[in-house]
């Protein structure tokens, strides 16, 4: 499928309950321009495949995860360049294994509130979004 709209990239959101608690997936990356920086599983979509299976890919491929489920949220955010960010929820096990690739060095869970100090004030309502989407199923 050609690349219809213009969504470029994806941000996925995993979240899991552990100790009656949710948690939020970061990944620190390793190099580049965003070295040590702490984000969400981020990634450019290729240009014959859906926004959804982008982030799936991502997901797999930067932390071994499969989601139980894959949400879309109705949150974006512009890319530089042109082009949007389009943000989902992937929950997975409380007991999920995280399997980093060459693209980062360090993954952490965290309570809303950390993954707020993480991303800072423009995140919040994105760590509000995200932790409400998983906490309702959708």
């Amino acid at each position: 499928m050609a690349q219809a709209d213009s969504c470029v990239a994806i941000a996925v959101y995993v979240l899991r309950r552990r100790a009656g608690e949710t948690e939020l997936l970061f990944v620190r990356r390793s190099g580049g321009r965003f070295g040590g920086q702490w984000w969400p599983v981020t990634g450019t979509r290729e240009p014959s495949e859906d926004p959804q299976e982008c982030a799936l890919r991502e997901l797999r491929e930067e932390t071994g995860l499969v989601p139980e489920t894959l949400f879309s949220t109705d949150l974006t955010a512009p890319v530089e360049g042109g082009g949007y960010l389009r943000i989902y929820v992937a929950p997975v096990g409380s007991h999920a294994v995280v399997s980093l690739n060459w693209e980062h060095d360090a993954h952490r869970w965290c309570s809303a509130e950390e993954a707020n100090a993480v991303l800072g004030k423009l995140g919040e309502p994105i760590v509000q979004e995200a932790v409400r989407v998983f906490e309702q199923g959708g």
